[in-house]
């Protein structure tokens, strides 16, 4: 069960208020974001565009370890659609009607840049957090 999970605001790069929802599973040796576009009232958003920013903004908000961190990217199925095909660029997502990516960064103390993307399945996020993703 994770130990936060809330909709989220941040600033994308346009300097745009957008929604997102987080959530954070405490492992034994390592936390796990799970960061969740919310497209459905966004349409010209995509979180591809500004995990970097997302995912430094919660390390900093809820004192995450960046050594510790894994990040998940995760475009449910109300916005994996609209997004299919910039995810796409980067490898992610399928025929599915959601997609997920395992986001690796290089890290600057505290903040993120240079994302790097896996795609993976539902069965991989679920193994690697240990649970179902609700």
């Amino acid at each position: 069960m994770p130990i936060i999970d809330i909709n989220f605001r941040y600033l994308d790069f346009e300097r745009q208020s957008v929604l997102c929802r987080l959530r954070v599973f405490e492992l034994d040796s390592w936390s796990v974001l799970v960061v969740t576009e919310l497209a459905w009232d966004q349409e010209q958003v995509c979180i591809t565009d500004s995990i970097e920013r997302v995912t430094t903004a919660a390390v900093r908000r809820f004192a995450l370890d960046p050594a510790r961190l894994v990040v998940i990217q995760h475009h449910d199925r109300f916005g994996a659609g609209y997004h299919h095909r910039v995810n796409r660029r980067i490898g992610i997502g399928s025929a599915d009607p959601e997609a997920f990516a395992l986001v690796r960064f290089e890290w600057k103390g505290h903040t993120a840049h240079s994302p790097q993307w896996t795609g993976v399945t539902r069965q991989e996020t679920e193994a690697i957090i240990g649970e179902p993703l609700c």
